[in-house]
């Protein structure tokens, strides 16, 4: 008659261990994708009330945000965008510090009818949100037609943009291709 073994053996215990770290690794990863898929709707989210805000602020004042009063001397916006008549590509704008400026000019404006955001509205990454007036599209007129914003390639698009330069922190200017390498914007317009 065999006496029962009292432990495990070596080569038992290993293949345990594996199958639990196995485990762990499968479910590490799916807690990654959930938190990524997370972030992208929370950004969405973001940019849905800011767009909401913007409805409203154009119900109350016949426009939507694109200087800083009506007869104000200092047009904030012009003074990143340039002229409206010769604005610069949205590449041109390249420093945190003038996206900030925007988006706490836009943040002001948008408390005056309501909607409270923080001081410099940020997507779910922490990253400055931007946002362009239309006034300041840099348009190519080449085809009298249709006008296409020489940053996007997108025809007109009406009023403003709004867009979140997503996880891979460059900002593909509203370029939304499902490759992080490429192009991760999330934009208020549909692509």
């Amino acid at each position: 008659m065999m006496q029962p073994r009292k432990a495990f053996t070596l080569m038992e215990l290993l293949v345990v261990i594996g199958i639990i770290g196995i485990l762990a690794g499968m479910v590490f990863a799916g807690v990654q994708v959930a938190k990524k898929a997370g972030l992208k709707t929370k950004t969405q989210s973001i940019l849905g009330q800011v767009t909401t805000a913007l409805l409203s602020y154009k119900t109350m004042n016949g426009s939507y945000p694109d200087s800083y009063g009506p007869a104000s001397p200092l047009d904030a916006y012009g003074a990143i965008f340039g002229p409206p008549s010769t604005p610069k590509l949205a590449t041109a704008i390249t420093t945190k510090s003038e996206w900030e400026t925007i988006s706490q000019l836009l943040s002001l404006q948008l408390a005056t009818c309501g909607q409270s955001f923080a001081p410099v509205i940020v997507d779910a990454w922490g990253r400055v949100i931007r946002y362009r007036p239309a006034k300041y599209y840099p348009f190519d007129d080449t085809n009298a037609k249709v006008l296409i914003d020489k940053d996007t390639g997108v025809p007109a698009r009406d009023g403003f943009q709004l867009w979140s330069i997503g996880q891979n922190n460059n900002d593909e200017y509203g370029e939304k291709k499902y490759n992080a390498m490429t192009g991760d914007d999330l934009t208020s317009w549909s692509q």
